[in-house]
C-alpha cells in the first residue's frame, strides 16, 4: 500500500524534465554570451592594435 501512495508520477517527472531542460538552457545561454562577449573584447583590442 505505500509503495503505491509513494510511486512517482507522471506529473513529478515532467516538473524534474522541465527543471533539467530550463538548467540546460539557462547554462547554455550563460555559455553563449560569455563567447560573444569575449569575441567582442577581443575585437575591439584587435581594432585598437591595427
Amino acid at each position: 500500500m505505500l509503495f503505491f501512495r509513494c510511486r512517482p508520477s507522471l506529473h513529478h517527472f515532467r516538473i524534474l524534465n522541465s527543471i533539467i531542460l530550463a538548467e540546460k538552457m539557462d547554462f547554455v545561454f550563460h555559455a553563449c554570451s560569455s563567447l560573444f562577449l569575449n569575441y567582442r573584447c577581443v575585437r575591439q583590442i584587435l581594432n585598437r592594435i591595427m
